[in-house]
């Protein structure tokens, strides 16, 4: 047999993107999120408008593995307009996936500040 080559490293700079790929992938696995895109480019998946309301904070998947929900985090004020454009953010998580992965979206709200504040900054209305 003969001894695998190490892997080499580029020379100069690497982009931050390459060096943090796999970490935000097994964080984002930890949470449910198979697809890390919908984290990490949540404005392009959903739009600018609904992006700036809510934040994709879990996704919890049925015990079959089928009908998955994605949990997302919104403000009081906003809650009523983010539910009726749930079937569309279904949708729009559906054709990042590729497939009808989620079944359901469940809203949870939060203040504008306080605990979360660091956590998810929202875009005043």
């Amino acid at each position: 047999m003969t001894p695998e080559k190490p892997s080499r490293r580029m020379r100069g700079f690497e982009p931050a993107a390459g060096l943090l790929r796999e970490r935000i992938r097994a964080a984002g696995e930890t949470r449910g999120f198979a697809v890390s895109r919908l984290l990490t480019h949540w404005a392009e998946v959903v739009g600018e408008d609904i992006a700036a309301r809510t934040r994709p904070v879990k996704v919890g998947y049925a015990k079959g593995g089928f009908g998955a929900t994605l949990t997302l985090l919104t403000t009081g004020a906003a809650a009523p307009m983010v539910q009726m454009d749930l079937p569309r953010i279904r949708d729009k998580v559906n054709a990042c996936y590729g497939y009808n992965a989620i079944s359901r979206v469940v809203l949870t709200q939060t203040a504008p500040m306080g605990f979360a504040e660091g956590q998810a900054q929202f875009a005043s209305a």
